[in-house]
């Protein structure tokens, strides 16, 4: 985008349990070597990155990611047993839960007008006006690891605004370390990115307007003065997040795109980066 755009963004959630086993070392108690050593059976770097994210931070306790649409915030609840790492592609947040939690609950701030969207074992923080929605951030699906290297089932669930992630504890020994990953990256159809949703009912009536938008060019996509007005606020929500290049070249997708789709399943493209054409998608998504 020519005004980048930070957002596409991603929470990734892994847990860990301690206990031990011939494979690892000794059980630790330390708090730090307990996150380490959950972060090495996963593969993931144990150290921060030495190059300075632009947008991301750690603000009173709180991770903080800079967006298009304002700033994504997430606390853990368990602020004395949890630490912040970041990372080259976004923020980690890892928490250790005692004996008897089977839970860790993250407290969640989005944009205005943003919500958390359930997607299968992942979550997504999406935008929606008009029928079209738009992911710009995701909880990718959760991990958890116990100390003797073995997987652990786990998942989330969105509870009054809030990112909890659950461990099944039967065979797992305490203490346990749970990762929110925050990054700039939405994984979809041609690769991470923004990606826009519609129903094909809504690419045949914004295609079938598409016309306005293609008239006055890619500069003045975001003219708001020049189009209809049922497509002034899908537009002025595009144009938060891209530029009016883009802008113009979604909707030039959109008339393509209305002559092959069933007005009734969900659709979903990539706007940006390199905005692809639109694919059939659960209709979750819509």
């Amino acid at each position: 985008m020519k005004r980048k755009i930070v957002l596409i963004g991603a929470l990734v959630t892994a847990l860990i349990v301690g206990t031990s086993s011939a494979a690892l070392a000794a059980p630790q108690t330390d708090k730090s070597a307990l996150i380490d050593r959950a972060l090495e059976v996963v593969g993931e770097p144990t150290l921060a990155s030495e190059v300075a994210i632009s947008g991301i931070s750690i603000q009173n306790d709180v991770g903080v990611l800079q967006t298009a649409r304002g700033a994504i915030r997430v606390a853990p609840k368990n602020k004395n047993g949890s630490e912040f790492r970041l990372r080259s592609d976004g923020l980690q947040v890892l928490s250790v839960l005692n004996e008897g939690e089977t839970s860790a609950t993250f407290g969640i701030s989005l944009p205005f007008g943003s919500t958390l969207r359930q997607q299968g074992r992942q979550i997504e923080a999406v935008t929606e006006v008009d029928g079209a929605v738009i992911a710009f951030a995701t909880f990718e699906a959760p991990w958890a690891v116990d100390a003797r290297g073995a997987l652990v089932p786990t998942t989330y669930s969105i509870e009054s605004g809030n990112v909890v992630q659950r461990i099944e504890s039967k065979n797992a020994t305490y203490p346990v370390v749970v990762d929110p990953k925050v990054s700039a990256q939405v994984v979809g159809p041609g690769g991470p990115g923004v990606f826009l949703s519609l129903k094909g009912i809504e690419i045949i009536g914004f295609g079938g307007l598409a016309y306005s938008i293609l008239a006055v060019g890619p500069a003045a996509a975001c003219t708001l003065a020049k189009i209809p007005q049922a497509l002034a606020a899908i537009v002025r929500l595009l144009c938060t997040f891209v530029a009016p290049a883009t802008v113009y070249d979604v909707f030039a997708r959109l008339q393509e795109g209305t002559k092959n789709v069933a007005p009734n399943a969900c659709y979903r493209a990539r706007i940006f980066p390199n905005a692809d054409n639109y694919s059939k998608v659960a209709s979750s998504f819509c």
